[in-house]
């Protein structure tokens, strides 16, 4: 069977239903994000779902856009540049080299703290390698503490949590609300580190 390159099918869908591209992608997007949004309801949540979270679709608009972007001191960048790559490298491991089903709710829950408890020491090591000092990474951490703290109790909440059904099953639909939960830890992560520097002055 020959396989159609997307964006060839996105030319011949438009050319066929004489809608702009432009429209045609918007509209596969919305298929797509529904078609999502049901198979999580739905407990349905596939290794294909995992590996295109928004989590990582926001990769580069983080690493790229925004932090270079952010009117923050440059050991700051370089610290949120650090902690940023090694999250989205540790969960991509993740989500590619682990076999959940079947995986009991306090399984899941080690490996996830596993993950972040090693991806924390791993930038911290990275970051100090690469000049980062250790009395701003200190500082940071305090002004962090909250956010991992609500981070923490996500993961070991949506582990156990009965709205996937009982312990162990749907492990993909946990994880899938494990990725959002840092999704959002990432985002205060740009305003636990201006607190900080504001804090500063």
């Amino acid at each position: 069977m020959v396989s159609i390159p997307k964006t060839w099918a996105t030319v011949a869908v438009a050319f066929v239903t004489g809608l702009s591209p432009l429209a045609v992608v918007l509209g596969q997007d919305f298929v797509e994000q529904r078609r999502t949004e049901q198979a999580y309801e739905d407990g349905r949540v596939t290794s294909d779902m995992l590996q295109n979270h928004g989590f990582f679709v926001q990769e580069d608009l983080w690493t790229q856009l925004v932090i270079p972007s952010l009117a923050v001191s440059a050991e700051a960048k370089l610290l949120l540049d650090i902690k940023f790559r090694a999250f989205y490298r540790a969960l991509q491991t993740l989500v590619d080299h682990n076999d959940l089903d079947g995986m009991s709710g306090q399984a899941l829950h080690t490996l996830l703290t596993r993950n972040l408890n090693t991806t924390v020491v791993a930038y911290t090591r990275d970051a100090l390698a690469a000049g980062v000092s250790q009395e701003f990474i200190d500082a940071f951490g305090s002004y962090h503490a909250r956010t991992v703290d609500i981070l923490v109790r996500a993961i070991e909440e949506l582990s156990f949590s009965p709205a996937f059904g009982p312990s162990g099953q749907n492990n993909h639909a946990r994880l899938f609300s494990v990725l959002g939960q840092y999704e959002t830890a990432l985002s205060a992560t740009i305003d636990d580190i201006a607190v900080q520097l504001f804090a500063q002055e």
